[in-house]
């Protein structure tokens, strides 16, 4: 059986992850991918051009400049989409904008597939991350976009 291990993050109530720390000091750790498509739909991968034309406004994480394969830049674009009217064309972008950015997942062969469907609601966007493993477990993560979080 394979094994899914990730370093563990818990939300508190005001919609900010933390690292848990084991008693012993080490990193908490746990089964699954979680923090792995947390950081993905949270870290912000630069826009084009075409997306956003004032340069110093493009934002990325600092990261993608030591990426040497460049065939993966980590995080999304969903930032793009922060001030964008809830409609029905926003909730297809961030479904397409959010399945880019974990699709290295499945990819990298960590799971067999990765699936993302979005709802609106009337605080912002419900992800769901289906996450199908090798050996056809199925985990759903759900993410709240805009709602308590830095897409605010």
């Amino acid at each position: 059986m394979d094994n899914y291990i990730d370093i563990k993050l818990s939300e508190n109530n005001e919609g900010i992850y933390d690292i848990n720390i084991a008693e012993n000091g080490d990193f908490e750790l746990e089964d699954s991918f979680d923090t792995s498509i947390i950081l993905s739909l949270g870290t912000d991968a630069r826009a084009s051009e075409s997306e956003m034309p004032i340069p110093e406004l493009r934002r990325g994480w600092w990261g993608n400049l030591y990426n040497s394969t460049k065939e993966h830049e980590t995080g999304s674009k969903l930032w793009l989409l922060s001030q964008s009217r809830m409609i029905q064309d926003t909730l297809i972008s961030a479904n397409d904008y959010a399945k880019k950015c974990l699709d290295w997942l499945q990819n990298d062969n960590h799971l067999k597939n990765i699936n993302v469907s979005g709802n609106l609601t009337e605080n912002g966007i419900k992800l769901n991350i289906k996450q199908i493993r090798k050996d056809d477990r199925i985990k759903n993560l759900f993410y709240d976009l805009w709602e308590r979080s830095q897409f605010k």
